[in-house]
């Protein structure tokens, strides 16, 4: 098998550049190439976080509409939804390792406990079990202490799945019969700032999106994902496969 990841989190996104054909990869040659993509996802969120952030710095004091407030709430969405994507795939990849029989992918596991790792890949995924769900099985499969469901960062992560679901899933509520975003922003309108373009915005403004969808959301949602990973590492012994570069 032929396994490739990005070198130093590198890829083709701003910034960031495609590693060569013998950059990135360790050979294990049987005609098959495994492509790692959870640090890309995670530096598409860094990106995005702060292209939302530089928009509201520099316009901001504009009056209302400002040019990019819209590309703002987008970069802010988007951000949101690459930072759930990078969990999602940095799990999968784990998972994965250890079906291909790399008994690397945990240093202190013994050959046993990554054969039983690749058994659950199959059931977790007909069972279509959650992502942190799926970090909680590996937990326990590895002899651990599950993690603190009802803590950090394990609830920032669960409300960032939140809020990516609201976005991608979306159904309109009414502004006088809101559940699932008033639901949502009882939860965590307090863990950031909100986008500050809207402040001279005329009128009642709705925290979802436009109040939402801004520099701290984008900022927050890739920062709560990327401890939860740290975490999750941390509580099994392994090295991070995601970094904030």
């Amino acid at each position: 098998m032929l396994v490739m990841s990005w070198a130093n989190g590198q890829g083709p996104w701003r910034g960031m550049h495609l590693p060569s054909k013998t950059e990135a990869m360790t050979a294990h040659v049987e005609g098959h190439a495994t492509l790692f993509l959870s640090q890309l996802l995670l530096q598409a969120a860094r990106d995005c976080a702060a292209d939302c952030d530089r928009v509201e710095r520099e316009e901001f004091e504009l009056d209302w509409p400002q040019s990019h407030y819209e590309i703002s709430m987008r970069q802010a969405a988007s951000a949101v939804v690459m930072s759930a994507a990078a969990l999602e795939a940095s799990i999968n990849e784990f998972y994965l390792q250890a079906v291909a029989g790399n008994q690397t992918v945990v240093s202190s596991a013994t050959a046993a406990q990554v054969s039983i790792l690749a058994q659950l890949w199959e059931a977790l995924e007909e069972s279509k079990a959650n992502t942190l769900a799926k970090h909680q099985v590996a937990v326990t499969a590895l002899g651990r202490r599950e993690l603190d469901r009802g803590s950090e960062p394990y609830q920032s992560a669960s409300n960032v799945f939140r809020l990516r679901n609201l976005i991608v899933h979306f159904k309109p509520e009414r502004d006088d019969e809101l559940d699932q975003q008033a639901k949502l922003e009882a939860a965590i309108a307090g863990k950031f700032k909100p986008n500050r373009l809207f402040e001279r915005a005329p009128g009642r403004v709705l925290w979802f999106p436009a109040l939402c969808l801004g520099a701290g959301c984008a900022a927050w949602a890739w920062h709560s994902i990327y401890a939860f990973h740290l975490g999750f590492a941390n509580a099994i012994g392994m090295e991070p496969r995601l970094a904030a570069r």
